[in-house]
């Protein structure tokens, strides 16, 4: 009798306990709203930088420090340089508690690891407790860290990279670039690309009313330095979207990973291919690296699960060396060529790198200059090195053209 009454004392216990926490669950769940960030997620970059602002938070005693917060997961982001602050940012760890408005809130952020593919992933959950909180309170918290987000983003350009686990990363947020910094030639030409990417943006319901997939694509090609790429971060800043670049000779890249990648980029963005004569030499054979196929390629962008509303653009030094299939209209829409620099272009650098640059000046930059002779690049290269000095500029552009 002694042993029953031991192993049913036991049960008792067990029991006990197990309905203590059922208990203890349902009433934390009626009386604390909780919610979790993945550092996978835009949301969670807008939350990280509400926090690293939260006057509360300054308070605290504990303190992850980063002169970077792009390392906080793949979704990281850098956070607007000013030069009268500290470049150090303060996060808080573990477990973190902060008054906000009506509510206390707590704050708790983990590192873990995901496997893909036989090797660590970096990733970070943060969630929020608020205490006696609502649906709709943490929307208004949501809300308030994007509008903060976005309001310091509003005059720059977000650019994301394919890092090595297939996972868009943020390297950059720069002030977004106008489009008359861009001297390609004829002038009018970024205009009329420009206006193009807007009327494909806002043409969704008549691309739906038709049954035509709503995809627009752009070739840029020409040599080395001519402003390919340049034309795409103006186009960037005057849209406001974010640029996504994926560099098709990754090792990494498999035609899973590929398309997982072009589908997990902004609904709205401009996604750059660039060097795409680089990474395919035959239809039948994988990218230089051994992983990704001209197949995947091709169904990344253009297939049956393919994302829409964004805008491709490819460049390349070489059109010739592309593959009919992958420029054939429905991938691309519009072939844009890039030369070297025209005389009238030439003039029309110099006169917006010089501002105080009289017309005579600009006329000898003309003349000195044949047209089809250097890149854009080559050019700035020059004014450069002496860029308080038009004289000594177009001496030593004199000395490089005499030398080619």
């Amino acid at each position: 009798m002694g042993g029953i009454a031991v192993v049913l004392a036991g049960i008792g216990v067990t029991m006990t306990r197990k309905i203590g926490k059922a208990c203890y669950d349902a009433v934390f769940r009626q009386l604390v709203l909780s919610a979790e960030f993945n550092s996978r997620d835009d949301s969670f970059r807008w939350i990280i930088s509400w926090l690293s602002e939260h006057p509360a938070v300054s308070d605290g005693k504990q303190f992850a420090v980063f002169t970077s917060l792009r390392y906080l997961g793949p979704a990281g982001r850098d956070l607007d340089r000013d030069e009268k602050k500290e470049d150090v940012y303060l996060l808080p760890t573990g477990w973190t508690m902060i008054r906000h408005k009506k509510h206390w809130l707590v704050v708790s952020r983990e590192q873990g690891d995901e496997k893909s593919g036989g090797s660590p992933k970096e990733r970070e959950t943060l969630t929020i407790y608020i205490i006696g909180g609502s649906k709709e309170e943490l929307l208004s918290i949501v809300r308030e860290s994007r509008l903060a987000y976005e309001a310091k983003e509003k005059s720059r350009t977000s650019i994301f990279v394919a890092d090595e686990y297939s996972s868009w990363n943020k390297i950059a947020s720069r002030i977004s670039r106008p489009l008359d910094s861009v001297v390609i030639w004829p002038p009018e030409r970024a205009q009329w690309i420009l206006n193009d990417c807007v009327r494909f943006m806002q043409a969704e319901e008549w691309y739906a009313s038709r049954g035509i997939p709503w995809r627009r694509g752009y070739l840029l090609y020409g040599p080395p330095g001519t402003g390919k790429t340049s034309l795409v971060s103006a186009l960037a800043g005057e849209l406001k979207l974010p640029i996504y670049v994926v560099s098709l000779s990754s090792s990494k890249l498999t035609d899973d990973s590929f398309a997982e990648l072009l589908n997990g980029s902004a609904p709205r963005c401009i996604l750059l291919l660039e060097d795409v004569d680089a990474a395919f030499r035959d239809r039948h054979a994988k990218n230089a690296s051994g992983g990704l196929t001209f197949s995947g390629l091709l169904n990344a962008i253009d297939g049956v699960a393919a994302q829409e509303g964004r805008l491709l653009f490819m460049t390349t030094n070489h059109r010739e060396l592309l593959d009919p299939a992958l420029i054939r209209p429905g991938r691309v829409d519009v072939d844009v060529r890039f030369d070297r620099c025209a005389k009238e272009q030439v003039g029309l650098y110099v006169r917006s790198f010089f501002r105080d640059i009289t017309d005579d000046e600009v006329d000898a930059f003309v003349e000195a200059v044949p047209s089809g002779t250097l890149s854009i690049a080559q050019l700035q290269a020059c004014l450069l090195r002496h860029r308080d000095s038009p004289p000594k500029a177009l001496a030593e552009l004199r000395t490089l053209l005499s030398s080619m």
